[in-house]
């Protein structure tokens, strides 16, 4: 793990200033991220990618599933596990997450009642 990394947790207690391409070495090759971010100018856009995107970008599959998994943990924390929607601002905050790095548009229904409960 790079030094500067380490140093930000264990004496700081944050990565808050820590540049994207310094985050990223601490799970994928050093040599890989500059072609990474090159094509990728934004974080999220990466891990939304498919399997077959990133193995165009060189990465073992060992890369790929760190990727995948961190893309999950994401998820899990930007999403509550059973939603209260009480206004539609609760809705565009428990949608945005899942949506915000999509290339598609989605087409996403909700059906909600008016009792709000």
């Amino acid at each position: 793990m790079d030094l500067q990394i380490r140093e930000a947790v264990e004496i700081y207690g944050s990565t808050k200033y820590i540049s994207t391409e310094n985050l990223l070495s601490a799970v994928l090759d050093s040599k890989k991220i500059g072609k990474i971010l090159g094509k990728y100018e934004d974080i999220g856009k990466i891990i939304n990618r498919s399997k077959e995107e990133l193995k165009l970008l060189k990465l073992t599959n060992d890369e790929i599933t760190k990727i995948k998994l961190l893309s999950e943990i994401i998820n899990r924390i930007t999403t509550p596990n059973e939603p209260d929607f009480r206004n539609p601002q609760e809705i565009a905050e428990y949608l945005m997450p899942k949506l915000r790095y999509l290339e598609k548009e989605e087409f996403i229904v909700c059906s909600l009642n008016s009792k709000i409960k």
